[in-house]
């Protein structure tokens, strides 16, 4: 019985823990920190939710947080498309300042340009697809309104 409870009441503690949306500032450079050395296997959906509404914070995030030559790092690099795919995910919840993909797709191309292995250039080439598509889609939503 003392075990469910120690149990419970560390579940319930870190659950409380990881929905503090207390603003960090505009680009989540904390959250991103975090998600990047937490291990990709085991990814919660409360690092998730958060990462999901950064949009184009995320590469602005991703940016300040890495050196060039991290951002050349194949592990890394691989994270990185990760996080940037889950930051577009769901552009409704997303801050409408961040919902247009351009520091994003600023990124991407200066990831093509580092001459990455066959497999991860495929990645990034349609990832940019993909967020050129959200773009075109997002500025036509604003356009009708």
């Amino acid at each position: 019985m003392k075990t469910i409870m120690c149990v419970f009441i560390i579940l319930v503690t870190s659950s409380c823990l990881a929905q503090n949306l207390e603003p960090e500032g505009p680009y989540s450079v904390t959250t991103m920190r975090n998600f990047l050395d937490f291990p990709e296997s085991l990814s919660t959906g409360f690092a998730e939710k958060r990462i999901n509404r950064l949009g184009d914070g995320a590469s602005i995030a991703l940016m300040k947080i890495l050196s060039s030559d991290q951002l050349r790092d194949p592990v890394i690099e691989d994270r990185i498309l990760t996080l940037l795919n889950m930051a577009f995910q769901a552009p409704a919840i997303v801050r409408p300042e961040d919902r247009h993909p351009k520091v994003t797709l600023l990124l991407l191309s200066y990831l093509a340009l580092s001459k990455p292995e066959e497999a991860r250039l495929a990645r990034i080439n349609s990832l940019q697809l993909q967020l050129r598509q959200l773009d075109s889609q997002l500025t036509k939503q604003e356009q009708v309104k």
